[in-house]
């Protein structure tokens, strides 16, 4: 398996992993659950997923999230429009909040984030 060494994923990168954990667990192996796609308050061009754990979804669920994300537009939390793109930095964060860098999806499922914030 693909070892990801990430300091941040992107859209790109998130579905990579996600894919690749497709193919080695199968699609219906569950991951932590991430949801609400927003543009992130600390860089608005960013977008930021809600994290819910202990909570899990799938893996083909989440593809299906991260994949309705390209091409879509966010509105920033001041203002402006921002469209999500495979380049798209992710961030872990509630809408209108601060939140860690996502680097990253272990092999158990677990989502990993950065101990920093930029807000």
């Amino acid at each position: 398996m693909k070892t990801y060494n990430y300091e941040q994923f992107t859209i790109k990168t998130l579905l990579e992993r996600l894919n690749d954990l497709k193919r080695s667990k199968g699609g219906e192996f569950e991951i932590e659950t991430i949801t609400d796609p927003a543009s992130y308050r600390g860089v608005y061009s960013s977008l930021a997923f809600c994290y819910y754990s202990p909570s899990k979804t799938t893996v083909d669920d989440t593809i299906k999230l991260v994949e309705s994300c390209i091409g879509k537009t966010f509105e920033g939390y001041k203002g402006g429009d921002y469209v999500c793109g495979l380049s798209t930095l992710l961030h872990i964060a509630s809408w209108g909040c601060c939140g860690p860098r996502f680097v990253g999806i272990t092999n158990d499922g677990e989502i990993e984030a950065s101990n920093d914030r930029f807000c």
